[in-house]
């Protein structure tokens, strides 16, 4: 065969490989069905960016208040080059050398992608980052306390990671603060990184099964960890409200899985991951974004969210607690429908939005 029919049969194989994406409707399933099984190198890091690209693109677009349905077309975009790397793979184009797999029970790997993950996203001036982007947040809740109610209390930061909040409640003079962590590392770091304040304790535990006796805490911090947990919200909520006192006080915040792209691109993420080791894409982004971006992109590729709404958690909480009231969060770093009043596309972009509540027991 010379060389022009190769490349008439070649472009030929091409147009066969455009006619899979023509008939799709290329949407995030087709695009995870297309890739699932190819673990060469080449697709593991093309898998890398594909998740990097979107969530992006779904940020910016939130940013701008645009139609969140814009991300239809970068899609459709990726179905279509993925479909073309195939073919080339078919005529081999592409090394098919593929990586080890990495199949994890998808709650066990959340426990360890966090442990792994925030000890290499906030070191030194990261964590100071970190901290800043937070102390909003932080005052928000105390704001809405009792004055000076933390002074001399007792708290409890459940699921503390790096201690960015212990060290901002660490400002309103509480006798004690206890971080609860699942990370072994996490913990060691900690211990290390606060040795110098006494009144700190750290403690290696499950959020499902606190080692804490009843009414103990005036006051816990629940940020981001609750929905990462494979035990019912019902047992977590009433375990929390085990250990505080009567007339105490909890912060705390979970995303809503009750519709919306945002979750639904999170859960493509970590589904056309799931054979991808976080430490290949942690090495493989680290000299390419801010460790902070790369915190956001493992949390949401890495780390399992459990399925609930906000009708059945306010349930929760109502047997819990005797009144608890909505924290309509930070603009800028929630997603609460009290922020985005005038964002008409909110309910598809974000379902529910963030879950954040302070309950009184």
């Amino acid at each position: 065969m010379n060389n022009f029919k190769k490349r008439e049969l070649f472009a030929y194989q091409i147009l066969k490989g455009e006619k899979i994406y023509q008939n799709k409707n290329s949407n995030l399933n087709d695009l995870l069905l297309l890739l699932k099984k190819k673990n060469s190198l080449f697709f593991v890091e093309y898998k890398i960016w594909i998740v990097l690209m979107l969530k992006w693109e779904f940020d910016y677009l939130n940013q701008y208040l645009q139609n969140p349905s814009k991300l239809k077309s970068t899609v459709k975009k990726f179905f279509t080059i993925t479909s073309i790397f195939i073919n080339l793979s078919k005529s081999n184009w592409l090394n098919n050398i593929e990586k080890k797999k990495s199949l994890l029970d998808k709650w066990y790997r959340t426990k360890k992608a966090f442990d792994f993950m925030w000890n290499k996203t906030t070191k030194g001036r990261f964590q100071k980052l970190s901290e800043k982007g937070i102390e909003p947040r932080v005052k928000q809740v105390v704001k809405m306390l009792p004055k000076n109610f933390l002074k001399n209390s007792s708290i409890l930061d459940s699921g503390c990671g790096t201690g960015r909040y212990i060290r901002m409640y660490q400002k309103y003079q509480p006798k004690n603060i206890f971080g609860l962590d699942i990370g072994e590392k996490i913990i060691l770091k900690n211990i290390e990184k606060f040795k110098k304040n006494k009144n700190i304790t750290f403690v290696k535990g499950n959020i499902k099964n606190l080692k804490f006796p009843n009414n103990k805490f005036d006051f816990i911090n629940s940020t981001g960890v609750l929905h990462h947990s494979e035990e019912s919200m019902s047992k977590l909520i009433q375990e929390h409200s085990r250990v505080l006192k009567v007339n105490g006080y909890m912060f705390v915040f979970i995303v809503s899985s009750s519709g919306g792209l945002r979750f639904d691109l999170w859960r493509f993420c970590r589904e056309l991951l799931k054979n991808v080791p976080i430490k290949v894409t942690y090495n493989y982004l680290i000299d390419k974004i801010s460790p902070l971006r790369i915190q956001a992109f493992l949390d949401h590729s890495y780390g399992e969210y459990q399925i609930i709404s906000r009708k059945k958690f306010e349930e929760i909480l109502k047997k819990n607690f005797s009144s608890f009231r909505r924290v309509k969060g930070i603009l800028g770093c929630d997603c609460t429908p009290e922020l985005y009043k005038k964002d008409k596309f909110f309910k598809s972009r974000f379902g529910e939005g963030d879950l954040r509540y302070l309950c009184k027991k």
